[in-house]
C-alpha cells in the first residue's frame, strides 16, 4: 500500500487507529480495514468468482477459494459445555494440538469449548471501493459494462458511489 488506507484516513478516531501503519498483508488484504486489494479483486473477477452486491454503495462481497481449505479450523466456540460431533474442550493436554491462533492459545482458558472441523473450500471476502484508484474505477466500470463480472443472482442492486446509471441508447 503506497498510501494510508482510505477508510483509515476518514474513519480512524482512536489514537491507535490513527497511528496504525496500514499496509497490504501477504494474503492481499488491508491491515486496517480487511478489504481485498484491487489487484486481488480483479484476479478474482478474472477467475470467475461470484461477486455479491450489498445495500451499501461502497462495498462488495467476493466468494473465493480458501487457501487452507480442508485443514482443521475453529468454526465456533463456547464457554459452556457443548455436545455434538466436532466439539472439543480445551485442556492442558490438547491445547498445543488444536488449530488455535496465538492469541487464542494465550487467552482462552482451559475448559473453553471449540468446534473443530475442516475449513470449507469457499469463503467470503469483502472489498471496499474506497481502495480503488481512478484507473481501477474505470477498469471496474468497463468489466461491468462488458458483463464480465460473475454477479450472484441478486447482482449489483446498489451502484458504487462513483457510478451513475445511464439510460439505454
Amino acid at each position: 500500500m503506497t498510501q494510508p488506507c482510505p477508510r483509515q484516513v476518514h474513519e480512524a478516531v482512536m489514537p491507535s487507529q490513527r497511528e496504525h501503519k496500514s499496509h497490504w498483508r501477504e494474503d492481499g488484504t488491508c491491515s486496517y480495514c480487511g478489504s481485498m486489494s484491487p489487484e486481488k479483486l480483479f484476479q478474482a473477477i478474472e477467475a470467475g468468482c461470484v461477486v455479491d452486491g450489498t445495500d451499501k454503495n461502497y462495498k462488495l462481497y467476493v466468494h473465493v477459494e480458501h487457501p487452507e481449505a480442508g485443514q482443521p479450523c475453529i468454526l465456533s466456540s463456547a464457554n459452556f459445555t457443548q455436545k455434538g460431533e466436532g466439539w472439543v474442550q480445551i485442556t492442558p493436554e490438547n491445547r498445543a494440538s488444536l488449530p488455535l491462533s496465538d492469541w487464542r492459545k494465550e487467552n482462552w482458558e482451559d475448559g473453553h469449548w471449540v468446534l473443530v472441523e475442516p475449513r470449507p473450500r469457499m469463503h467470503t471476502e469483502k472489498f471496499y471501493f474506497q481502495q480503488f484508484t481512478v484507473a481501477d474505477r474505470d477498469r471496474f466500470i468497463l468489466l461491468y459494462n462488458e458483463g464480465k463480472i460473475n454477479f450472484s443472482k441478486f447482482g449489483l442492486y446498489v451502484m458504487p458511489y462513483f457510478c451513475v446509471m445511464s439510460p439505454d441508447p
